[in-house]
């Protein structure tokens, strides 16, 4: 099966492309306290989460040093 998509611009289609890469938090297999805390905090892509400093994350409440080491592993996990 193949699907083909046309785009009318060269900055449509990588608007489209980096969307795919990004991965959803609420798709994501963290916690979900993780999870809503992020949500909650309005970050909504791990890609998002992992450019925020530990410190900044850790002003989130209810988001520890274990949700932390969550994210990270997931980005291990996942390549990111």
């Amino acid at each position: 099966m193949k699907i083909t998509v046309e785009f009318d611009s060269f900055e449509e289609f990588m608007a489209f492309k980096n969307g795919k890469d990004k991965h959803p938090v609420s798709n994501s297999d963290l916690t979900i306290r993780t999870k809503n805390c992020l949500i909650g905090a309005g970050i909504a892509t791990i890609e998002d989460a992992k450019a925020i400093t530990d410190h900044d994350l850790l002003m989130i409440p209810n988001f520890g040093r274990k949700s932390i080491n969550e994210i990270r592993e997931y980005c291990r996990m996942h390549g990111l």
